[in-house]
């Protein structure tokens, strides 16, 4: 075991009482009580940090109901209503907030399906083209030669946090966001494995910029553990 280590003292203080006045300026009352004050320096003015763009990934499970509306105040959007491969919604009033993806491919063709058994039921008021959906469980998928869902959104000073609503079925994916472009750019990257079953994922982007900037989302299918059928998806996302 460690001994400890205290502060040692040497010495003992003196009983005797030091002369008066001893150690002590003499007073002048006709100094001003600011003579002699060493001067303020530069140094010791407060200095504001640098305001500096920002950006952390926090990776959860939907809840089993979202309210597109209530959690995307400043624009959401909402893919494969009705289970049509080309449905894309977004929130009436915020066209082009959140732009919808792009498809792309390791080799091959790349193809875009629908999902009809979702396990967050979805809805909103505050559409376009559809104004309403009272609960959908539809959402894209794609599965062959290795497919990235690309999603490429602007910030402003003014937002705050980008969700994406994603998954994936019996494969390997990884989730990359990625703040601005060139060296200086900000990358969040995340890597998982499900081997069997299903798996969803509430990707939360908490951010600050400090001037307009994109922030691309790349969502790729590594690895399939059923080739028929392994796929990564993509439901919405939302915006605030």
């Amino acid at each position: 075991m460690a001994a400890a280590c205290g502060l040692g003292i040497t010495g003992t203080a003196s009983d005797e009482e030091a002369p008066s006045g001893a150690g002590t300026a003499p007073a002048d009352a006709s100094l001003d009580p600011d003579a002699g004050a060493a001067p303020r320096d530069a140094a010791d003015e407060p200095v504001d940090e640098p305001d500096v763009d920002a950006l952390t990934l926090a990776t959860t499970t939907p809840a089993s109901t979202l309210d597109l509306d209530v959690e995307g105040p400043a624009g959401w959007a909402h893919w494969g209503l009705n289970a049509n491969p080309n449905a894309y919604n977004q929130r009436s009033g915020f066209a082009g907030a959140i732009p919808t993806f792009q498809l792309t491919v390791a080799t091959g063709a790349g193809n875009v399906r629908t999902m009809t058994d979702g396990r967050t039921t979805i809805r909103w008021t505050e559409g376009t083209p559809t104004a309403t959906s009272s609960g959908t469980v539809n959402g894209v998928y794609s599965k062959d030669n290795g497919p990235t869902f690309t999603l490429r959104v602007p910030l402003t000073p003014k937002t705050r946090e980008l969700v994406i609503y994603a998954g994936l079925h019996r494969a390997k994916a990884m989730f990359v966001a990625t703040l601005g472009d060139g060296a200086d750019a900000i990358t969040r990257t995340e890597t998982f494995d499900v081997p069997p079953g299903n798996a969803d994922y509430r990707f939360a982007l908490a951010h600050h910029v400090t001037k307009d900037t994109d922030l691309t989302i790349r969502w790729s299918l590594l690895e399939k553990y059923d080739m028929g059928n392994s796929n990564v998806t993509l439901i919405a996302a939302t915006l605030r």
